[in-house]
């Protein structure tokens, strides 16, 4: 394993610590985000080789009001969504 995919790892393990209710593929979505490594579902599907509708789901429940993700744009035909950590996510991942 890589220097990139421990740190990829270890984020994720942090961030899914500072919520118990995070899924395992929350935590990656969040961690990919967080670490530029994919910025819409699509990328994010492909790179991780997870379907696009459980991504899309994933990121959707991680959005909204006082959440860890702000919607940037939705593609309406394609479904990408292009994802952004909220100012809730930055002052919860502050302290990693």
């Amino acid at each position: 394993m890589n220097e990139e995919e421990e740190d990829l790892l270890a984020t994720i393990e942090a961030i899914r610590r500072l919520d118990s209710r995070l899924s395992p593929l929350d935590g990656v979505i969040l961690a990919a985000v967080a670490l530029d490594i994919a910025d819409d579902t699509r990328s994010f599907a492909r790179l991780f080789e997870v379907e696009h509708a459980l991504v899309i789901r994933a990121a959707h429940d991680l959005t909204g009001d006082g959440r860890w993700l702000d919607v940037v744009e939705r593609q309406v035909r394609t479904q990408r969504t292009k994802v952004a950590i909220s100012e809730a996510g930055r002052a919860r991942l502050a302290g990693l």
